[in-house]
């Protein structure tokens, strides 16, 4: 008997190598079979061979994304050892990566083990993936001050580099999120913690993007690309994350620089088809979707925004909106002007709802977009004037340049000459803004010309 169940496990080990090895999903179905059988004839009185079945089930029914048997595992689990750290982490760590499919189930995981450190730390980087920013925000400060209390520097250097800017930047405080990121790489490179330094870098990139501060971006995203380049064998998301942004930084300077977009858009796209790449699609894929759109890729971009809302992956609740309304701006130029509409309502609706005021400026531009094309420019006009004003209160000048140029074309509809020279103005000095933080020699010019060359044909400046 004991020899049956040697064997067994044995075979089952084997088996899920293979599987990971050759990405062969029969090798998992087989591997769950052969474990069943070896958990069914393990000694009661050998804990420790239960935990080891446990684990490798739970890791093949995993990776075959079979849910009811990851969590009839995974509380089966907790439930045989519940005070194991180690199993703790284990379950906490699976139900925080499967918290966009498992809401319910990985709030349940919490109840059970209120009392452990390590549920709290999970708890906040689930509530941040499920949009719930508000709770996030009190629970990683409180988990914030647990690990400064006791020491505890990784920690501190995840809540600092990842949650907390993540929750001030959704919430609209984006200095605070940049003071906190930049706090936290300083620990991050004091203490050698490359996950510290790949998002810290990477969230600061996002956010200077935000701001059209594109060369200090840049530099950022490229820090990030390079801390995360030891992890692309083990978690390649982590790589995807940096190499998205990076494609989108410089579609934003100018569409010139199509070599440098696909390099790194490529190397995310080859990313993004391993497991531990698609992960993180719920961010690439918006940040991909937009490039492809303001390039033209009609295609891709809706492709892209297609598997953002549908894929499971860490980001893509967060993301909803974003992805929502690049599927609005396809159906716009379709002239499918009912189901854009009904699109673009919908990422406000799940924007306000989920307090996400840093997408309140895009969600509303494009709605504005919309009602403009249909002819509605009072509309419009309200939806451009209370993104104007998010934009501005958060100092994202590359949205403000876009919203004040759309503004200026209703005014121009409705015969409002005066007032549409004034959105002009203001759209010419977010202009000026953005290329006064440029100092290279090559992205100033290039970023000045491509924007100008947006408003030209319209008619908003002369050429």
């Amino acid at each position: 008997k004991e020899g049956g169940f040697q064997q067994r496990l044995s075979a089952g080990e084997k088996l899920l190598e293979f599987g990971r090895t050759h990405r062969d999903p029969a090798a998992f179905d087989w591997a769950l079979v052969v474990l069943e059988e070896a958990r069914r004839i393990v000694p009661e009185d050998a804990p420790d061979l239960q935990g080891s079945i446990l684990r490798l089930m739970l890791d093949a029914a995993n990776r075959r994304n079979r849910q009811e048997l990851v969590l009839r595992l995974a509380f089966g689990f907790l439930g045989r050892f519940p005070q194991d750290p180690e199993v703790l982490e284990y379950v906490g760590g699976l139900l925080e990566s499967r918290s966009f499919d498992l809401p319910s189930q990985a709030d349940t995981w919490f109840a059970r083990a209120a009392q452990s450190k390590e549920a709290q730390r999970r708890r906040v980087g689930v509530l941040v993936r499920l949009g719930r920013f508000e709770e996030a925000w009190a629970t990683a400060h409180e988990t914030l001050a647990l690990a400064r209390r006791i020491g505890d520097r990784a920690h501190e250097v995840e809540m600092l580099t990842y949650v907390v800017p993540f929750v001030e930047w959704y919430r609209g405080n984006l200095d605070s999120a940049i003071e906190s990121a930049t706090e936290g790489l300083t620990i991050a490179r004091r203490i050698g913690s490359i996950t510290g330094m790949a998002d810290g870098e990477w969230v600061i990139a996002r956010i200077l993007t935000n701001r059209g501060a594109y060369e200090e971006a840049l530099a950022a995203g490229r820090r990030s690309l390079d801390a995360a380049l030891p992890l692309e064998g083990f978690v390649p998301f982590y790589l995807v994350h940096p190499l998205s942004t990076l494609g989108t930084i410089y579609v934003s300077i100018s569409k010139a620089f199509t070599d440098k977009i696909g390099e790194v858009h490529r190397y995310a796209l080859r990313l993004l088809e391993l497991p531990g790449g698609a992960i993180g699609g719920g961010t690439a894929w918006a940040e991909l979707g937009w490039c492809a759109w303001t390039l033209g890729d009609r295609a891709v971009a809706e492709e892209m925004f297609t598997k953002g809302l549908n894929y499971p992956s860490m980001m893509m609740l967060i993301e909803k909106p974003r992805h929502l309304a690049g599927l609005a701006m396809l159906m716009l130029e379709r002239g499918n002007h009912n189901e854009a509409r009904r699109l673009a309502q919908e990422a406000l609706d799940f924007a306000n709802d989920h307090a996400m005021k840093n997408f309140e400026p895009l969600v509303r531009w494009v709605l504005g977009r919309i009602l403009a094309a249909e002819g509605d420019h009072d509309r419009a006009l309200q939806h451009f004037e209370l993104a104007a004003r998010a934009a501005r209160s958060m100092t994202m000048r590359p949205i403000l340049l876009e919203i004040e140029a759309s503004k200026a074309r209703s005014l121009h509809a409705l015969g409002r000459e005066d007032d549409a020279g004034v959105a002009t103005a203001e759209a010419l000095r977010q202009i000026d803004a953005i290329a006064g933080l440029l100092s290279d020699g090559d992205l100033r010019p290039a970023f000045r010309e491509a924007a100008l060359n947006r408003l030209t044909p319209d008619g908003l400046i002369t050429a």
